[in-house]
């Protein structure tokens, strides 16, 4: 079972696996794919086309562009800033 904050907006055509936690003020763009137990604090902004994978952290206010790719349990920190496409979707 997963839960979504009624704040949080994702874009047409993303997924989130079970288990897993968006809370408040979160906005992620289309076509991203969220896995299995992942946790997306408050006051992120998530470009579109992003993958995150099993088991990660994205901490408060952090902004990730489009077209990145998370692997499996690597966290983002706080207020950090990710424009790097590490692999194109």
């Amino acid at each position: 079972m997963n839960f979504i904050a009624e704040s949080a907006r994702l874009g047409e055509g993303t997924t989130v696996g079970y288990f897993s936690v968006i809370e408040e003020n979160v906005l992620i763009g289309h076509s991203c794919t969220i896995g299995h137990n992942v946790v997306i604090r408050e006051q992120n902004e998530i470009g579109d086309r992003l993958a995150v994978w099993n088991n990660t952290v994205i901490d408060y206010g952090c902004r990730i562009g489009n077209g990145v790719k998370n692997s499996s349990r690597r966290n983002c920190r706080e207020w950090k800033k990710v424009t790097l496409i590490t692999v194109p979707l």
